[in-house]
């Protein structure tokens, strides 16, 4: 594209490019995750706004011992009747040897939140999910 040009907005329903996430470390670097997040057929006519999302990543455990690397997704989406409830999607790998490969898709989201953990147990702890802060990665406009 020559410069000065600006490249035209996606129309309503095609793919928007991918935006790149992370890593994202968990407090002490124990548990990383990175990889991408897509976006697709944005509705405007509802308020908010809601899309399909794509996320695809890898997430690495770097501790030793009993505890998991554990990324935590928090999804809004919109609901039949109009409230904006959140569903999570969890991702926990204990092998420090190899990335844990993910992908998930959902649709009518508003706003796609990560916490990345490493802790021990299957799924994640008060601590995990209401210490310290979320890391917003994309929020519908």
């Amino acid at each position: 594209m020559p410069p000065g040009r600006r490249r035209p907005a996606a129309p309503f329903g095609r793919l928007r490019p991918a935006h790149h996430l992370g890593p994202h470390h968990a407090p002490g670097g124990k548990a990383a995750a990175a990889g991408r997040l897509q976006a697709s057929a944005l509705d405007t006519s509802s308020i908010p706004p809601v899309a399909t999302v794509r996320v695809t990543g890898t997430l690495r455990d770097r501790t030793r011992g009993p505890s998991c690397a554990l990324a935590v997704f928090r999804l809004t989406y919109r609901a039949g009747d109009g409230s904006l409830p959140f569903t999570r999607k969890t991702v926990r790998t204990c092998s420090s040897r190899a990335a844990k490969n993910f992908a998930f898709t959902r649709a009518r989201v508003f706003l796609v939140e990560l916490k990345v953990c490493a802790e021990t147990g299957r799924t994640p702890s008060d601590t995990c999910l209401y210490a310290g802060t979320w890391k917003q990665l994309y929020a519908s406009s």
